[in-house]
């Protein structure tokens, strides 16, 4: 099946990528994009460790030029939908590669695949915090190859933005919480003044007028 272009917007920023229909069988497909493809590369690497396994895709110098564009040609898709294929049949009849658990989980999980792997989540908040939390980032990085992280700088944009909202967040809480003490204490002040009113006007000791005003104070 042709490559499908779909778009993805966040507070952020808005991204534009390709997707591609993986057909298994008669009866069952996937839907996944480049990012999830590096991603499989990336694990079945760390899961077959000793095995040589296939080469991954998207090694050309020029193709990190149109990968970052923001509308990526269908001959660009297509080009690469085949390279995918290719790759993907390496992987399955790959004697280790074809049994590991990672290849199983992209073949067969008709989610997101980022419901199950944090780092091609939907979120930019949870893959960032894949991302942070590796052992090795460089190493990972290289593995997903630059290309694939195609928004890693809306990831550290939305990092530091989020760093500095929790910074103001933190300067203000001292302040925040002195002002609802002085707002209660004028609350139960004013609340105070008027139960003293209306006891007055009840007893006669205040004119009439002064009904209305020791309510609102209450």
């Amino acid at each position: 099946p042709p490559p499908t272009l779909q778009t993805s917007s966040t507070f952020l920023t808005t991204t534009t990528y390709w997707t591609y229909k993986l057909v298994l069988n008669s009866s069952s497909f996937v839907v996944r994009r480049f990012r999830d493809v590096c991603a499989l590369h990336a694990r079945v690497h760390s899961e077959c460790k000793g095995s040589v396994c296939p080469k991954e895709v998207g090694k050309r110098r020029l193709r990190g030029v149109e990968e970052g564009t923001a509308t990526q040609s269908r001959e660009f898709a297509e080009g690469r939908a085949r390279e995918v294929e290719r790759y993907l049949r390496m992987c399955i009849s790959h004697e280790v590669v074809g049994r590991c658990k990672s290849l199983q989980t992209f073949l067969t999980l008709q989610d997101d695949l980022g419901t199950a792997w944090p780092e091609v989540s939907s979120s930019q908040v949870t893959r960032l915090g894949s991302y942070v939390s590796s052992v090795d980032l460089k190493s990972t990085l290289r593995s997903l190859n630059a290309s694939c992280v195609d928004d890693w700088p809306a990831l550290l944009r939305a990092r530091e933005e989020e760093t500095r909202r929790l910074d103001v967040l933190k300067q203000a809480r001292g302040k925040m919480e002195a002002f609802v003490v002085a707002v209660q204490a004028q609350a139960e002040g004013r609340g105070g003044t008027g139960v003293e009113v209306q006891r007055l006007v009840k007893g006669g000791a205040a004119p009439g007028p002064f009904r209305s005003l020791s309510a609102g104070l209450v």
